[in-house]
């Protein structure tokens, strides 16, 4: 009897956080590639850090540097429901914004809850009334999960918390509302609690902009090192060590191995498996240990057998050369390492003297696909550049004209009308075929409502107004209505396009350092010094803020930037038109879709 009474009182054991999902978390098929029972041993580098998470680590501190399709994320869900269930306190989740939030609550939260018996039975269904189940809030028999976004300081600051998640931290905002950064923010949340814990994980962005990579820096630095199977040695998989090769037309990767840096023997993905359960994580800057904080690099080339492969990534990683936006993805969710946008210019001269011998104003290869135009716009002209597009984004500077006048006040419509009469020329391949521009980008940062009325006037199929973004991640983003009147004419309809100009300027920088026969070659008739000088009149440097942030900046080394931003935004047109997403198919069928052939003037470049 007394046993009985002494078991019955007896407490159970508290699991680490890895036990604990081995043991009751389910995987639902709404939101999981491997529905069913959790296993660790899928993703054994995650066990370490899990457990780390967990009541008896004296780890208050976990920072991960992280590539994609690793399972990182799940491990922060199961600390979660380790929380529910077995160790219950006020927790706070953090993503960078609301609306993320609000998709991983519904996506990735909820599902956990409801698909996991021993958290079903703690959080009650989102249906139910006064349930302290909502998308922001999970309410639990000792506990409470808050879940926010970062770009609101009134979420992080509502109330005190032991455990603290911070997802996807590369994509805070710098500074919330003029409070600071919100990642201190929420980490003050956490200061009146002695055994407090706090996960920090991202994929990293830009090398000296990038909030993940110098706080794993300052820690011990772990990477998570196998044996091979041949020799037995230690080594953690860096991309350099993979070979294969790579048919272009096909688009194939082959013959794919890994060579081991002790034995240089060729270590086959099927071994993956094996060696990933012998691996353990070894810190490589011991000189930073401390016990409370521990840092962790992984990147996808440990991702599990079915997941992502070597393959694919080795498709990836060809099918970004050249390609910038491509070439920053790569890095930042394949290798989890942040890309390094050098924005180092080439010389003038060497683009000068490489020059081509095709008259200006004409398109001198039957390659020629589309046409587009970047406008950029002055007090008294408008600097436009004629692009012509092939296939590997090759392209042609087909012509650069000035079209002088005042763009505002009384008597400006005639610098328009000359803008307009572009619009209705046509170029002549020496095929005999004919093309018009395609797609023409004004930009509208000066001048704004001058260049609204111009765009108005025409399909925004063919013409629109954009507007340069320096932090864009991206080439082109979605479009934003405009609603501007200038005498009574209304602007309502028109949608302003902002481009990520910084993207694109590291792009063209890379593209002006290849040799004729890669893809990106910029080819250019005889223009003048002006135009190259121009062309690559920027440099991008890193400074810091009024507020010591880190933030890069494109800065003018020569007075006529004028080239470079015309060709930026003929760049975006030939995004808009769909060039970044084109396969073979697109491009035959494009040169197929040549207008009939028609005569053109001859005329005489600005920058001869």
């Amino acid at each position: 009897m007394r046993k009985a009474i002494k078991a019955g009182i007896k407490p159970e054991p508290l699991l680490s956080v890895s036990e604990w999902a081995d043991n009751n978390r389910l995987l639902d098929s709404k939101s999981a590639a491997m529905p069913g029972k959790y296993r660790t041993a899928v993703t054994p580098y995650l066990r370490e850090i899990m457990d780390n998470l967990g009541e008896y680590s004296e780890v208050e501190e976990i920072i991960c540097m992280k590539g994609a399709q690793l399972g990182v994320t799940e491990a922060g869900l199961n600390w979660i429901g380790y929380t529910v269930h077995i160790s219950p306190c006020p927790m706070l989740f953090v993503e960078p914004t609301k609306d993320v939030m609000e998709l991983v609550s519904k996506t990735r939260v909820q599902p956990m809850m409801e698909s996991s018996p021993a958290l079903a039975e703690l959080v009650k269904p989102s249906r139910s009334r006064d349930s302290g189940n909502t998308l922001t809030k999970k309410e639990f028999p000792g506990g409470i999960l808050r879940m926010a976004g970062a770009n609101s300081a009134a979420s992080l600051r509502n109330m005190p918390v032991k455990r603290l998640i911070l997802d996807e931290v590369d994509a805070y905002p710098l500074d919330l509302d003029g409070e600071g950064n919100p990642i201190d923010l929420a980490k003050k949340r956490t200061s009146t609690f002695a055994k407090r814990k706090i996960f920090i994980l991202s994929t990293p962005t830009i090398k000296g902009l990038s909030v993940i990579e110098p706080l794993f820096e300052s820690t011990d630095q772990r990477y998570y090192f196998i044996p091979c199977p041949h020799c037995a040695g230690m080594q953690h998989l860096e991309w350099k060590q993979l070979r294969y090769e790579y048919n272009r037309a096909a688009k194939i990767a082959k013959n794919i191995y890994y060579e081991c840096v002790h034995c240089g023997e060729a270590i086959q993905e099927r071994h993956k498996t094996e060696m990933l359960a012998n691996g353990q994580w070894l810190p490589t800057a011991p000189e930073n240990e401390n016990k409370k904080r521990a840092g962790y690099h992984i990147n996808s080339m440990y991702s599990p057998l079915g997941w992502l492969s070597w393959a694919d990534m080795a498709q990836d990683w060809e099918e970004a050369q050249g390609d910038v936006p491509k070439l920053k993805t790569f890095y930042n969710t394949a290798l989890g390492l942040p890309y390094e946008a050098t924005g180092d210019k080439p010389e003038w001269k060497l683009l000068y003297d490489r020059r081509e011998d095709y008259p200006i104003n004409r398109i001198p290869s039957d390659n020629t696909a589309f046409l587009t135009a970047g406008v950029d716009v002055q007090k008294d002209r408008l600097e436009v550049e004629i692009v012509g597009w092939c296939e590997g984004k090759i392209s042609y500077s087909i012509d650069y004209r000035v079209l002088t006048g005042y763009v505002s006040g009384d008597g400006n419509a005639a610098v328009w009308q000359k803008l307009a009469a572009l619009l209705t020329e046509t170029w002549v391949k020496p095929d005999g075929n004919a093309l018009s521009i395609r797609m023409m980008c004004v930009d509208s940062g000066a001048f704004t409502s001058e260049v609204y009325a111009f765009c108005k006037k025409y399909p925004q199929s063919r013409v629109v107004p954009t507007k340069g973004q320096d932090n864009q991640i991206t080439i082109v983003a979605a479009p934003k209505a405009v609603n501007v009147t200038r005498k009574n004419k209304s602007a309502d309809g028109l949608k302003v396009w902002h481009v990520g100009v910084s993207v694109i300027k590291e792009e063209l920088y890379g593209w002006l350092r290849l040799n004729p026969d890669e893809n990106g070659y910029c080819h250019f008739p005889q223009y003048g010094e002006e135009y190259f000088k121009g062309l690559i009149a920027e440099e991008l440097v890193i400074t810091k803020n009024k507020k010591g942030h880190n933030v890069k900046a494109w800065v003018k080394k020569y007075a006529r930037n004028e080239p470079l931003d015309a060709r930026v935004y003929a760049r975006a047109a030939a995004h808009m038109v769909g060039m970044d997403s084109f396969g073979p198919q697109h491009w035959q069928m494009l040169l197929k879709a040549s207008l009939p052939k028609k005569k053109i003037k001859k005329r005489k470049s600005t920058f001869l």
